[in-house]
């Protein structure tokens, strides 16, 4: 009968569906290497049945810089072959980059605990001693519902930030102010652009540009220039979703000597910043519009920069990251703001093989040169492929520059 078959059904979806797992965060890490140091913590995961035998791979979240309260808001899937019986086993381990990597402790839960309450808070054991009896180290993760609904292929919009102080300072050899300040605001030539970027948004849009005006969300690297320039820059989309989301993922590469690309606040005093540093360079009323907009700051509410050079391979895990978060997010159309060597060595890892000369931009102007300042590309990402991007428009009279 109906009912019968109904459930016959749910069944055989619930067989098929995949078993996805999004770490949110751990709080009261404790410092393994000594008392004036911070840890470097990353967790990995595994599946195993009943009798210890493991079903996955091991699977891991990348440490997380000088941090005690951990933030990853990152989901892995570990497939569709996951029985309720499974025991999920989990370690969390603190990185070292000249000696081996200590393990802070470890845990396990059973599938069904996870599928039942949707959400754990995990009290870790103790390994090695870390653990201080006064504070209880939990990690938090949640079971991602019906992630075979989220799509696999999706319009990614990613935006330059305006030009900054530092562009500016960088252009003019000053190296007294590309030394003097970290994580510098746009410019009045940078707002410039971000307001350009917005009137272009009430003119006669094409097809691809129409679809960035509708876009369904819009995260930000939490720099100072491309907060600014998502506020501005895209604000009749902010007016309609309400809120704008920061992710330290996004953030600019770290470069030797790039002051530029490190932080100086957290939390709330992020927008607090972007407000103060434009209103000498706005009128009210778009002053008013930026201030109403809501920030999302649940991934920095502690430190998300570096203060040293940060390594190639450490840009690319990062870079990954950020994929992975957009991958799961519900969204199907996301607009990114961000910065120009973090998008260059995103075509580099992941534009298709394929890929040789699209709609008005080539391969080789995407992993060779840099976007303009506020500069739009349309990327067609598949996440059902090794490589993501599949296809690359440029928008709004965006052009590749070339610096010899």
């Amino acid at each position: 009968d109906a009912e019968y078959m109904g459930a016959l059904r749910r069944t055989f979806q619930s067989k098929m569906e995949e078993f996805v797992v999004k770490l949110i965060s751990a709080h009261h890490i404790p410092r393994t290497d000594g008392p004036l140091l911070k840890s470097d913590p990353y967790v990995k995961m595994w599946i195993e049945d009943t009798a210890g035998n493991k079903k996955t791979d091991v699977i891991s979240w990348p440490f997380k810089n000088q941090s005690l309260h951990p933030v990853w808001n990152s989901a892995r899937s570990f497939g569709d072959q996951v029985a309720d019986t499974d025991v999920v086993k989990l370690e969390l381990w603190d990185f070292d980059k000249m000696t081996q990597d200590d393990l802070i402790g470890k845990t396990k839960f059973n599938v069904h605990e996870l599928k039942n309450h949707h959400k754990l808070v995990l009290t870790i054991g103790s390994s090695g001693g870390f653990l201080c009896a006064r504070h209880r180290t939990t990690l938090k993760l949640e079971l991602l519902p019906q992630p075979s609904l989220i799509p696999k292929k999706k319009t990614l919009f990613i935006v330059r930030h305006g030009q900054s102080k530092w562009n500016k300072a960088q252009a003019d050899k000053n190296v007294v102010d590309m030394l003097s300040d970290t994580d510098h605001p746009l410019d009045e030539t940078g707002v410039g652009q971000a307001l350009e970027l917005q009137k272009a948004l009430s003119g006669e849009l094409s097809e691809t540009a129409q679809r960035f005006l509708q876009a369904q969300t819009v995260v930000s690297s939490p720099l100072t220039r491309a907060l600014q320039t998502a506020l501005l820059g895209t604000q009749p989309i902010l007016a309609r979703i309400g809120t704008l989301v920061l992710l330290p993922n996004a953030r600019e590469k770290r470069n030797l000597g790039g002051r530029d690309s490190s932080g100086q606040v957290v939390g709330k005093n992020i927008k607090v910043r972007a407000i103060k540093t434009l209103k000498p360079l706005v009128d009210a009323h778009q002053l008013k519009l930026a201030s109403a907009v809501k920030l999302n700051t649940f991934e920095v509410d502690d430190k998300w920069w570096m203060d040293s050079e940060e390594a190639h391979n450490t840009v690319d895990i990062r870079i990954n990251e950020l994929m992975t978060q957009l991958r799961y997010m519900p969204e199907e159309t996301i607009i990114l703001v961000g910065h120009s060597h973090f998008f260059r060595e995103l075509f580099r890892l992941h534009l298709a093989d394929g890929f040789t000369q699209g709609t008005n931009v080539s391969k080789q102007d995407l992993t060779t040169g840099i976007i303009s300042n506020c500069g739009v590309a349309a990327l067609d990402v598949d996440f059902g492929e090794t490589k993501l991007i599949q296809n690359v428009e440029l928008l709004f009279s965006t052009t590749i520059i070339h610096k010899h």
